[in-house]
């Protein structure tokens, strides 16, 4: 499942070509996936409710939804792995959190990305979570999400 995910988020071709949505082809209505959203004054931190068993499901089930919302690739940013997003378009029901394109993540829950068996710890108990902490670098500058379950 997991390598489903990544390859579809990095555009590569799957088994499935004919079925994958492009980012322009209209997708299914989303389950409310994000609310109460809070930008700090300077926007380097981000406060948000998420519905991670939404989310996870979602996902999980139609795994190609993820190439309507954009594009991604692993990066090396200094000594620092990075999972960059290349393009986020207007629909990715995640945008609502102010994410961008270019936007790379590089930690999750104080974290590197850099941990293969960590990550897949935290999809697999996302449905479970309370909260999740993601960093990401956006020219130079770190932004924090601290999402929370709803």
């Amino acid at each position: 499942m997991l390598k489903r995910i990544e390859t579809t988020l990095q555009g590569r071709n799957t088994t499935e070509k004919e079925n994958i949505p492009s980012e322009d082809t209209p997708v299914q209505a989303a389950p409310q996936l994000v609310k109460n959203v809070v930008f700090s004054r300077n926007r380097d931190r981000i406060q948000a409710k998420v519905n991670f068993r939404a989310f996870k499901s979602w996902v999980e089930n139609e795994p190609e939804i993820l190439r309507a919302w954009g594009r991604g690739h692993w990066k090396v940013l200094g000594d620092t792995a990075a999972f960059c997003l290349k393009r986020v378009s207007d629909n990715a029901p995640l945008k609502a959190l102010g994410v961008k394109s270019g936007d790379c993540i590089v930690e999750l829950d104080g974290e590197s990305v850099n941990q293969p068996m960590r990550n897949m710890g935290i999809w697999m108990s996302l449905a479970q979570r309370k909260s999740l902490e993601i960093v990401a670098l956006r020219s130079r500058q770190h932004i924090t999400y601290t999402l929370t379950r709803f």
